[in-house]
């Protein structure tokens, strides 16, 4: 809720949603002391052009409706309810008064308020009191204008001269009763507290506190106050519905531009102006997508790991993304970090390798790139044997260490190096070291081989693994993603998927749709090189 201060202006849409508003006006002031509260609908010029346009007691809407007097519905007030679309284009400007009924000032006011309502939300207010005035008997307490769009400002100007001077400042006048009309003094005094009014209603001969306080005045405006209430909840639930309804819509288009595995900057200026035709907010439309952007942004990171390098593209693709979607930062740890493990791999098979400490002694001239828990499975004729123990990348040779004892791998002896979900095998020239090394990072740990035995034969540029090879296309990746439905085909995970070869590529499996499946991680590790 906005609280003005007097000459306070600002745009209605910062504070205010939609057109439809309620403007509420009440006051507190002496017993002898009352108010008349009324609206002026004026031009671009700010001139009453059109006197079916002063909204007040004796004319309680405007001729199009847009402006409504509801009438007291709590303590000494009056409520306007407001259409602002639906106002014609030459009402530039409504103005709400406040002037005196009777003897007195403006000062002797003890406090008063204008609040703006949406429904039952407050969402501003300008308090003023007699403090801020003398000798006024006029006084316009608030405006709302059309400015290239609506606003509201706290005005507080105040005349000495009442209604008639306030009516001459937006070119209106008061028409003065005949001279050889007599006054008619049971409507100048009211009949129950006796107390002298320049205003008494004709049909009770009461002043306007004590027309308040009737019980039949009591009970009509409790009715029209809980009809309003019951009006205000129907038209609260439609633009509910109305939301959810546009909402539902931007999804559909949501994820019809996500069908493809990328939001073109044509599609995404489509979705944006879809939301502000539904006034919508985007912030709104991102969060009802949510589940669904944080499903196609892990979508991307799986089609770019399908070929285990990190193109340019799909680096700036991925930050585009995360921008777009608007995603908070605990939504997006996962998968920033397998991005960022699949930039270091592609910097390794560049050659671009880390340096890390290593915790054994190695040779002066030689560097440690990878340290990491291993574990080698011995095969025999009999069963394959589990061999825990650290496995040690460094610039000259492979180093393999256990408690029950460990070998080195020069790289010269390097035939061919396989990455599997879980590990790498290496094919040496060798018996010792030959076979399968489980690791917690096959990727990483097969992509620094694989940099290390083309250094070593001077082919950097060439590749000596089956990476390349079993490149899957993007066709390929976004049929099996449909196919597939974005989950894991073994237990429907939607997390962590990887493409992965029905029949693996060190076996003669193909690129094709029909060799390649989604699986999860935890499933690739299970399924291995297994068919």
């Amino acid at each position: 809720m906005l609280e003005f201060t007097r000459g306070q202006k600002s745009k209605l849409s910062a504070f205010h949603p939609g057109s439809n508003l309620n403007v509420v006006i009440r006051t507190s002031s002496g017993v002898d002391t009352s108010y008349d509260i009324s609206c002026f609908g004026l031009d671009e010029h700010g001139q009453l052009s059109d006197e079916q346009y002063f909204v007040f007691y004796n004319q309680t809407a405007s001729p199009c409706g847009s402006v409504r007097l509801l009438g007291d519905l709590r303590g000494e007030s009056e409520t306007f309810a407001v259409n602002l679309s639906s106002l014609p284009r030459r009402i530039a400007r409504l103005m709400f008064t406040l002037t005196l009924d009777g003897e007195g000032t403006m000062a002797q006011m003890r406090q008063g308020r204008i609040s703006l309502m949406q429904g039952q939300t407050e969402t501003a207010r300008y308090n003023f009191s007699g403090r801020d005035f003398h000798t006024e008997k006029a006084v316009i307490v608030a405006e709302l204008y059309f400015k290239d769009e609506w606003r509201f400002g706290a005005v507080g100007q105040g005349f000495a001269g009442g209604l008639r001077a306030l009516l001459e400042s937006v070119g209106g006048e008061v028409l003065d009763e005949p001279e050889s009309t007599p006054p008619l003094p049971e409507r100048r005094t009211c009949s129950r507290c006796g107390t002298f009014f320049d205003r008494i209603d004709p049909q009770t001969g009461l002043c306007r506190t004590c027309t308040r306080s009737d019980p039949q005045y009591q009970r009509r405006q409790a009715e029209r106050a809980q009809l309003e209430a019951q009006q205000t909840e129907a038209a609260r639930r439609q633009a509910s519905q109305e939301r959810q309804v546009a909402l539902k819509f931007f999804r559909r288009n949501f994820l019809e531009a996500c069908s493809d595995g990328v939001i073109t900057d044509a599609e995404w200026r489509g979705l944006v102006r879809q939301a502000q035709q539904d006034q919508l907010s985007l912030e709104d439309c991102l969060a009802f997508v949510r589940s669904d952007a944080v499903s196609f942004l892990e979508r991307t990171v799986s089609m770019a790991y399908a070929d285990g390098e990190l193109s340019d593209e799909e680096e700036a693709g991925y930050v585009r993304l995360k921008a777009l979607l608007r995603l908070p930062a605990a939504l997006t740890e996962s998968t920033d970090e397998r991005m960022a493990a699949l930039g270091n791999v592609t910097r390794i098979r560049r050659g671009d390798l880390p340096s890390v400490p290593a915790s054994v002694i190695l040779e002066s001239d030689e560097v440690c790139h990878l340290e990491t828990p291993a574990t080698f499975l011995k095969v025999t004729a009999r069963a394959t044997i589990p061999i825990n123990g650290s496995l040690i990348v460094t610039s000259r040779q492979l180093h393999f260490l256990s408690p029950e004892g460990g070998w080195r791998v020069r790289y010269k002896n390097i035939m061919r190096v396989v990455e599997h979900p879980s590990g790498v095998t290496l094919e040496l020239s060798t018996r010792a070291g030959n076979g399968t090394y489980t690791v917690a990072e096959p990727m990483l740990a097969a992509a620094l081989l694989d940099a290390l035995v083309r250094i070593d034969r001077r082919q950097l540029l060439s590749t000596q693994t089956e990476r390349p090879s079993r490149h899957i296309p993007h066709d390929v990746r976004i049929a099996v993603f449909q196919r597939d439905s974005g989950k894991c085909t073994h237990c429907g995970a939607e997390e962590y998927l990887e493409f992965d070869h029905i029949i693996p590529h060190s076996r003669g499996g193909a690129n094709t749709v029909n060799n390649v499946q989604l699986l999860c991680r935890r499933c690739n590790l299970a399924k291995s090189d297994r068919i």
